[in-house]
């Protein structure tokens, strides 16, 4: 992924097959983003991916309790 400095955000853009995900940290489950677009935390509910394709996503995480990501077809 792409380290935005300006806005603390990362980003990648790959082709993904249609399933759920969460955002984790260092390949571990021990920091797993769910939840959301608007609203990422500790332990959230999957994410749902309804069809394969390319897409963008985009990641904002934050101590301050509002994480949230975009995700966009390519």
């Amino acid at each position: 992924s792409d380290l935005n400095s300006a806005d603390n955000s990362f980003s990648v853009t790959a082709e993904l097959k249609a399933g759920i995900f969460k955002f984790r940290a260092n390949h571990d489950w021990a920091i797993n983003l769910g939840g959301t677009t608007d609203a990422l935390y500790q332990d959230g509910e999957n994410i749902s991916l309804a069809a394969d394709g390319t897409y963008t996503i985009t990641v904002w995480p934050t101590f301050e309790g509002n994480s949230h990501f975009s995700i966009v077809a390519k």
